[in-house]
């Protein structure tokens, strides 16, 4: 899904080196409304991909039973396909030997990218953060989180943001607790308090003359794009049938009893695998017992496993990397032939990735 807001579309007032309180304030005011109509969309967009935002219908009268299967049926199968995409795009050198160990490996990057880049694939793009250290022959590289980062661009193609916004700690909703750390081309700029009334302004000069952060992003998008977006149609109906499972193996695969005669049941009776029939009264007599036919649970196995496999053929995952023992008599040549989709899927990520970390590095 597109943003549909400008976040480009922001007239930044001229501020040069250390900024006041006020001046903060001023500043962030021009795009503070962008930042947090972006924000939410990227969280809701987490939360579906995490499964926490699914439905599915259920009757007025559904019981706690009822509510608990469904609650069961939201399983991560889209973080399995964006790990599957994420292992296949890591950086594992670079030219600039003495960049690589005193910036990259100095600062952690080797296991942090992993999470970068699954953010990156999961809600289109996240940022990198290149300050210095205080060991002079060092940098520090950290990672920010696009939930909690926004960061101004003059244009698309900028490699370098104006201003950089990013919360540090503390909840979005209480300014209470929040820490926030604004980064222009002077400096870091480290508050207490929301943006809109910063307390206790700590400035730090990094002695650059632009922003070092630099946005990793999926795609080449003018904002760029989510890779697992798409494919979330196809969880809901992942979701609905693994629910369906849930349902008839629980009420529909054991044989069901039946009476027909005999007098009515009491309503507070509940039928269940274990319990008996017992034809009682006058009518006891002509009263007759049967069972229905269990549900064929192989049969909502294969909807579901149907389901899994045109989700994973969207996020161009190869079958060999599903549950699936169906492929365990293939060939070599024709799991090569499965994944060769997923290779190419690979080399369009690495590009867009592969300039981001490169700027980052750079």
């Amino acid at each position: 899904m597109v943003t549909d807001i400008d976040l480009y579309d922001v007239d930044l007032p001229e501020l040069e080196g250390q900024l006041t309180a006020t001046e903060i304030s001023t500043l962030v005011d021009e795009f503070w409304h962008k930042a947090r109509h972006e924000w939410a969309r990227l969280s809701t967009l987490q939360k579906k991909l995490e499964g926490k935002l699914t439905r599915t219908w259920m009757p007025e009268n559904a019981d706690l039973e009822y509510k608990d299967l469904f609650k069961k049926a939201s399983t991560p199968w889209l973080t399995f396909g964006g790990r599957a995409l994420a292992q296949g795009c890591r950086v594992d050198g670079f030219s600039q030997q003495q960049v690589w160990e005193r910036a990259w490996q100095a600062s952690g990057m080797d296991g942090r990218q992993g999470h970068v880049t699954r953010e990156a694939i999961g809600l289109g793009y996240t940022f990198i953060a290149c300050l210095p250290s205080r060991d002079p022959s060092k940098v520090v590289m950290r990672p920010m989180s696009s939930l909690k980062t926004f960061a101004v661009f003059k244009e698309p193609w900028d490699e370098h943001p104006e201003v950089v916004l990013h919360l540090i700690e503390g909840s979005m909703q209480k300014t209470d607790s929040q820490r926030w750390m604004l980064i222009t081309d002077a400096g870091v700029h480290k508050f207490k308090g929301g943006p809109k009334r910063p307390q206790d302004v700590e400035f730090t000069p990094h002695g650059l003359d632009y922003c070092p952060v630099t946005r990793i992003g999926a795609s080449y998008d003018d904002v760029p794009q989510s890779v697992l977006e798409p494919a979330l149609p196809v969880y809901q109906r992942v979701v609905d049938a693994t629910f369906t499972l849930q349902m008839v193996q629980r009420y529909g695969a054991f044989p069901q009893k039946w009476m027909a005669g005999g007098d009515a049941l009491d309503d507070k009776i509940r039928i269940a695998v274990d319990s008996m029939l017992h034809a009682s009264g006058v009518n006891g007599e002509t009263a007759r017992f049967g069972t229905f036919a269990p549900a064929d649970l192989d049969q909502v196995v294969k909807a579901l496993e149907s389901h899994i496999r045109h989700m994973l053929s969207i996020l161009q995952v190869p079958p060999t990397y599903g549950p699936f023992s169906a492929m365990v008599n293939m060939s070599a040549e024709g799991i090569a032939a499965a994944e060769a989709g997923y290779f190419r899927h690979l080399g369009d990520l690495q590009d867009p990735l592969g300039e981001g970390y490169e700027g980052a590095l750079r």
